[in-house]
Parts: structure tokens; C-alpha cells; sequence
């Protein structure tokens, strides 16, 4: 059985989204305008992470955000699940805590880890650390900013590969990162009138740890295999 088309469309609300931080939410890239950066895969909570079936799996992408009054934010998200269905709600779960950690709010960063980074001899500098905060990120952004599992972790690790071999900066490493989710990952095509984008489906990192034989994933596993058997050079 294929794994499922993206097929719907559902608004998942963000109470606590700065308003701030929409400049800072980049769900797409002008050079790769049909890649949406704000990925998902996540797994039902009732389901063995490490050897889920394909109707355990929730996937997609952050479509696009609008803030709403006073506060917050509402992120529509395109998914293969119905997250709007009762029977749906573990998925949904699932999804929003994906979502939220694209967004940042996971584990955004405080004025507190910064203004205390230096010891010893270096203490000085915390003072200029403190200062650069309130007059540039506390007026700018609030007093937080957006960080945590920014990326899914599968791809990523395979942003953080690009970054390393890559001299040209953000556009060259999501065209890397592209790269390798076009030729490594499944494609998941849309259905309806949903856009068609070039969304690539990446194993898990519960399930890549695991050690499973990644059946729904062939081209991933073929990669898989031959670094285990250190055939690449």
C-alpha cells in the first residue's frame, strides 16, 4: 500500500506565537519557492515510534501562518491526516507539537540564557551581552526568540551536512538539503485542489535509529545500507 497523498488542509491555533516572530518563520525559500521548510513526520502516540506502520504516520508542512487578536498565531497546516476528525485527535496531538516546534516555541531562548554566558575573567562581557539584548532582540522581537527542533531532525541532519559542505550560505545549503531529500526521500504528491509541492518523505529519526528495514522508504534504505556496508566513497 503507497503511503497517502497530502489531502487536507486544517488551521491548528498558536496562542502563544509573538507576533514579533512572523519575520523570523521562513516557510519557504525564494530559491526554492515549492519546498516548504517547516516539514513534519510524526507518529501517533499510541504506536511503537521505533517500527510504525504507515497508518500511524502524520505528515506535511506548515502552509502558512496569520496572526490573530490579541495574541497568537493560527498555522495551517497541508496533511495526509483529517486532523479535524474525532477518531484523528492522537494524530492532531502529534502534529502540534511538530508544528510548534518548527515554529520555535519548544524551547525559545530567554534573556537569561545569555546574559550569564561568560565566568571568570570574562564576566565583564555579560554586562555588553545584557545591553545588546534589550536595546536589539527585547525591542525587536520580545523577550524570547524562537529555537528548539527548528528543522524535523531527519532533514535536519541533512541541512547540518549541507552547512558544513557548502559555500553558499542559506541558499546553498537548502538546495543541498533539497537535493538529498529529492533523490533519498519518498514523494508524497498532493490531492484535490491542494498545491503540488516538492515535498519528499524522510524515515523517522526513531525508526532510522531503530535499525528498521524501512520498507516504505526503499531509495532511504538503499542509502542506508550502503554506508553500513561502506560502499560509498
Amino acid at each position: 500500500m503507497p503511503l497517502q497523498s497530502l489531502s487536507y488542509r486544517t488551521d491548528i491555533v498558536i496562542d502563544d506565537f509573538p507576533h514579533r516572530w512572523l519575520p523570523l518563520a521562513y516557510l519557504y525559500d525564494p530559491d526554492l519557492p515549492l519546498f516548504p521548510t517547516h516539514y513534519f513526520h510524526a507518529i501517533q502516540e499510541s504506536a511503537d515510534a521505533k517500527n510504525p506502520l504507515d497508518s500511524d504516520r502524520a505528515y506535511g508542512y506548515v502552509e502558512s501562518i496569520r496572526l490573530s487578536n490579541p495574541s497568537g498565531a493560527i498555522a495551517t497546516v497541508v496533511c495526509n491526516q483529517q486532523l479535524d476528525s474525532p477518531s484523528a485527535q492522537p494524530f492532531r496531538r502529534a502534529v502540534v507539537g511538530e508544528v510548534r516546534q518548527r515554529l520555535g516555541l519548544g524551547d525559545p531562548v530567554t534573556s537569561a540564557d545569555v546574559v550569564n554566558t561568560f565566568g571568570g575573567a570574562n564576566t565583564v562581557a555579560n554586562a555588553l551581552l545584557a545591553r545588546l539584548w534589550t536595546r536589539i532582540v527585547a525591542n525587536g522581537y520580545g523577550d524570547r526568540l524562537p529555537f528548539g527542533r527548528i528543522w524535523d531532525p531527519m532533514l535536519g541532519l541533512a541541512r547540518w551536512v549541507a552547512s558544513w559542505n557548502s559555500d553558499g550560505g542559506r541558499k546553498g545549503e537548502l538546495i543541498q538539503t533539497h537535493y538529498f531529500a529529492s533523490r533519498f526521500g519518498e514523494r508524497i504528491l498532493s490531492s484535490g485542489e491542494l498545491p503540488q509541492v516538492d515535498f519528499y518523505l524522510l524515515p523517522t529519526l526513531e525508526e532510522f535509529r531503530s535499525g528498521s528495514l524501512l520498507f516504505s522508504f526503499p531509495r532511504f534504505a538503499h542509502l542506508a545500507r550502503a554506508v553500513k556496508q561502506d560502499v560509498i566513497p
